[in-house]
C-alpha cells in the first residue's frame, strides 16, 4: 500500500458503496453512499468523532436513510482513508472535508446536501464556513463540536485541560489488536461503552482495525495522531469565525453526561458557540453523554431530520 492510499474501507460494502476522493495533497479519502436511501431526496453527509471511524455510525446512518440519500465520510488517518504523513492541522481536516462535500454533491446530482457530525469533524465543518467563507450546505448539526474558546473566555483553561487529558489518554492505546472480536470485548467491559449500540460497538472494533503482515491488527488511527487531533482543536480561530457563518448550525449539547460516564468538556460551550452563529440555534438532550450518537441513535436521527424544515 502506498503512502496515503486508501484503506479498506470501515463501512462494510453491502451497507456502504465506498467512493474514493482525492485530497489536495494526494492522500486517498474515503467517502461512503449507503445503498439504502430515500429517492429523490435531500443529501446528508456524516462527519464522525476523533479516533472514531464511519463505521461505528451504521445504526444512525441507517435511520437518517429514511430522509436523506445518506453519505458518511472517514477523516484521514481514520477508517478507510489514507494514512498521513505528518501532524495535519485543522485547515488541512476543513479543506478535506470541502472536496468530501463536492464528491457528495456530485454523486447526489446536484441535490441540496445537508452536514451532520460528531465531535471532530463538527469542528473542520465550522472552520470550513467560519474562517474559510465556504459553506457547500443549506444547513448544518454538530453534535457537540470541541470548539476551544479564546484565551480570555471562562471555558478556555478547562477545554485545555480536558484536551490535554485525552491526548495522554490517545497516547496509552493499545495499538494493536488480535482481531475485532478481541477488540470488541475488551472495550465492552468499560463504562465508556456500555451504552452503545450492540451494532454501533461493533461496527467502530471492525472500522477501527486493520489487518497487520503480522497477522495481527493495528488501530487504523494511531494513538499520537489522535492524541494530536485534540491537541490541534484548540485553536481560538474557529470559535472567533463562528460569527461569520451564515446558514443555519444547530449546536447539541448534553445537559448532564448521562449514566454512561462520558461527558465532556465540549457541552459546556455550545452554548456561547450557538450564540455566536447568527443563525445559531441550542438544542439539549439528558440521559446520554458525549457519544450519544452511539448509544441513541434513534434520539439523533430525530435531531438531524430537524434540519428539513428549514430555519
Amino acid at each position: 500500500m502506498t503512502d496515503g492510499a486508501a484503506r479498506p474501507p470501515s463501512l462494510p460494502e453491502p451497507f456502504a458503496e465506498r467512493l474514493v476522493v482525492a485530497a489536495d495533497d494526494g492522500l486517498e479519502l474515503s467517502l461512503y453512499r449507503l445503498r439504502e436511501g430515500k429517492d429523490g431526496a435531500p443529501a446528508l453527509l456524516w462527519g464522525h468523532a476523533n479516533g472514531f471511524p464511519a463505521g461505528g455510525y451504521a445504526p444512525l446512518l441507517r435511520l437518517l436513510a429514511s430522509d436523506f440519500r445518506v453519505y458518511a465520510y472517514d477523516a484521514r488517518g481514520h477508517g478507510g482513508s489514507g494514512l498521513p504523513d505528518g501532524r495535519p492541522d485543522s485547515d488541512r481536516y476543513a479543506a478535506d472535508l470541502d472536496l468530501v462535500c463536492e464528491a457528495a454533491r456530485t454523486d447526489a446530482s446536484g441535490a441540496p446536501l445537508y452536514y451532520g457530525s460528531h465531535s471532530f469533524c463538527g469542528v473542520a465543518g465550522l472552520r470550513l464556513a467560519g474562517v474559510f467563507g465556504r459553506e457547500p450546505w443549506e444547513a448544518f448539526t454538530a453534535f457537540e463540536p470541541p470548539v476551544s474558546p479564546p484565551m480570555d473566555h471562562p471555558a478556555r483553561c478547562f477545554s485545555v485541560e480536558a484536551s490535554r487529558e485525552l491526548s495522554g489518554m490517545a497516547l496509552r492505546r493499545r495499538p494493536r489488536w488480535a482481531g475485532p472480536e478481541a477488540f470488541r470485548e475488551a472495550l465492552a467491559g468499560r463504562d465508556a461503552y456500555a451504552g452503545f449500540d450492540p451494532e454501533a460497538l461493533a461496527g467502530h472494533c471492525r472500522g477501527s482495525l486493520h489487518r497487520t503482515n503480522d497477522n495481527d491488527w493495528q488501530l487504523a488511527c494511531p494513538g499520537p495522531l489522535e492524541a494530536h487531533n485534540y491537541e490541534a482543536a484548540l485553536d481560538p480561530s474557529t470559535f472567533e469565525g463562528l460569527e461569520r457563518i451564515a446558514r443555519p448550525v444547530t449546536f447539541v449539547a448534553s445537559v448532564d453526561g448521562g449514566e454512561s460516564g462520558n461527558p465532556s468538556w465540549a457541552a459546556t460551550v455550545q452554548a456561547a458557540c450557538a450564540a455566536r452563529v447568527p443563525k445559531g440555534r441550542l438544542a439539549t438532550f439528558s440521559g446520554a453523554g458525549h457519544l450519544v450518537p452511539f448509544e441513541d441513535p434513534p434520539r439523533c436521527a430525530s435531531l438531524v431530520c430537524e434540519m428539513l424544515a428549514g430555519d
